[in-house]
């Protein structure tokens, strides 16, 4: 037995009629397989099941999510990249979405990718992903003192971050900077050992 999606009618006594949209009963249900799925590395039985949630309802933003990033996971960027995009058409603050969709729009394009994150970075100054991608993209292009600067601005707002330290540790033994390099290193240790 499987609960559906169901219009009901409801006949007013002033000569209209109204549907109701029933949502489905088995979305949660739905969501918790795919993303136990997904934990468990089945990605296509995720994505099918992702699939089927969206297929009932268009607009659901967690199977968005989670279908993007099954696609992500099975090495489906453009699909991936397309499901993104089409999650923040629905829900532009969902910055999880937007990240993931730069990240990906970085490996195409990362001077475009740049413009964007430095764009968001102004709207969003709090957000530590933001600097942490500019940080890796610099990296990737061997500017080290740029990855430096946007890298420490994310171990500033999220501290307890072990990769954020890990990608500034990394950065500052490529720049000669060991002391603060071995520091890193060794706060990483630490938190491991807690």
């Amino acid at each position: 037995f499987e609960d559906e999606k169901e219009n009901v009618n409801i006949s007013g006594d002033r000569g209209f009629d109204m549907k109701v949209k029933q949502p489905a009963l088995n979305d949660q249900k739905l969501l918790k397989e795919a993303y136990q799925a997904m934990a468990s590395g089945q990605m296509e039985g995720a994505a099918a099941l992702y699939k089927k949630i969206i297929y009932e309802d268009p607009e659901n933003t967690q199977a968005l999510f989670g279908l993007a990033s099954a696609y992500y996971q099975s090495g489906q960027k453009a699909q991936a990249k397309s499901t993104y995009a089409r999650l923040l058409t629905l829900d532009r603050e969902n910055w999880p979405a937007l990240n993931n969709f730069l990240v990906l729009a970085a490996e195409e394009s990362p001077e475009h990718a740049l413009e964007e994150f430095k764009r968001l970075m102004q709207i969003n100054p709090e957000f530590a992903p933001i600097p942490a991608q500019i940080g890796m993209i610099y990296l990737k292009q061997n500017n080290y003192q740029d990855a430096a600067l946007y890298l420490r601005k994310a171990v500033m707002l999220a501290p307890d971050h072990i990769n954020y330290r890990y990608n500034l540790a990394v950065t500052y033994d490529k720049i000669g900077m060991t002391k603060q390099a071995a520091r890193l290193y060794q706060q990483i240790i630490e938190a491991a050992n807690k």
